[in-house]
């Protein structure tokens, strides 16, 4: 057993002599050491900057898509309000011609871009809830064409008594998906400084 020992000791030494055949001092073996951990540093920073770049363009690109949804869903509001206005504006006319067109397709363009912008199940969620009330406010508008020939009051009091309403949960559908893709931004932002 002893000499198993010996004959497997001598061997190593024979295998490292064929290796390195040259005897390496204790400063040669020093050096190849912190040679060999600076090699592994090295290594790791280059892995660690990369993954910070991967990280970082993914956290940046959440950001963007955060900020394209509030600029869109800022559109829609927009166009909404401006519709609106142009139906208030009418009121007692007494003329169809007068009704404003709204391009509807535009509006659902613009949100199917927004949904399929959208990153998590509950912005899709208010979102859907949006053009649900977009499409109440926008049947109930349609109604105008037959209201505005009839007299002022009975004009003011389909507008503030139907279409109003309807006007006022599309704002606040909108302000909701708004703050669902604000409290992202805020979160995506977060992880970006951590």
């Amino acid at each position: 057993d002893e000499t198993c020992v010996l004959k497997n000791c001598a061997m190593q030494k024979k295998f490292f002599k064929g290796i390195f055949p040259i005897r390496m001092s204790m400063s040669i073996k020093l050096t190849f050491a912190l040679g060999a951990i600076a090699v592994i540093l090295l290594l790791s920073s280059i892995i660690s900057i990369m993954e910070y770049r991967r990280m970082s363009d993914y956290v940046s690109n959440l950001i963007a898509s955060n900020i394209n949804c509030i600029n869109i869903a800022q559109r829609l509001s927009n166009e909404c309000d401006s519709y609106n206005l142009q139906l208030l504006a009418i009121v007692g006319e007494h003329d169809p011609a007068m009704i404003p067109k709204i391009d509807c397709n535009a509006f659902l363009k613009e949100y199917d871009q927004l949904k399929n912008t959208l990153n998590s199940s509950e912005a899709v969620s208010r979102a859907d809830s949006v053009i649900y009330a977009y499409s109440a406010y926008m049947l109930t508008s349609l109604e105008f064409e037959k209201v505005i020939v009839n007299d002022f009051i009975d004009n003011r009091d389909w507008y503030f008594k139907r279409l109003q309403p309807k006007y006022q949960r599309l704002k606040a559908d909108i302000e909701k998906l708004n703050d669902v893709i604000y409290l992202q931004l805020k979160e995506n932002s977060q992880t970006f400084q951590d």
